[in-house]
């Protein structure tokens, strides 16, 4: 695995439940729009998708998660940021550092 460093960007780290595929556009539409408007509040127009399994009772297919983080990361490019993906399905040691004030960490659920 390769190492790469990214700066000023915002990292989302998401995870599907169990039912999110029947509302996946929905879904997708929800999150872009928080992420885009979390990049205008950081001044950034880097974003980096991050896919996760939490210790939820449910989630959904790993190809539904596959499916949004594609569709989320085209939609980005296509409105002009620039998009890092992590590798899906792998496992990965990420540091962060991630500056104080209250938007630095946000919890959103769609």
């Amino acid at each position: 695995a390769q190492a790469a460093a990214v700066e000023r960007a915002v990292v989302a780290w998401f995870h599907l439940e169990a039912g999110d595929e029947e509302r996946l556009a929905k879904i997708t539409t929800g999150a872009l729009k928080h992420l885009k408007w979390l990049a205008r509040k950081w001044e950034t127009r880097t974003i980096v998708l991050h896919s996760f399994a939490h210790l939820a009772e449910t989630t959904a297919a790993p190809a539904s998660a596959r499916t949004f983080m594609e569709e989320a990361a085209a939609r980005l490019l296509t409105a002009g940021y620039t998009v890092h993906t992590t590798a899906f399905g792998h496992t990965h040691r990420l540091e962060l550092a991630i500056p104080g004030p209250s938007l630095a960490k946000v919890f959103k659920s769609f």
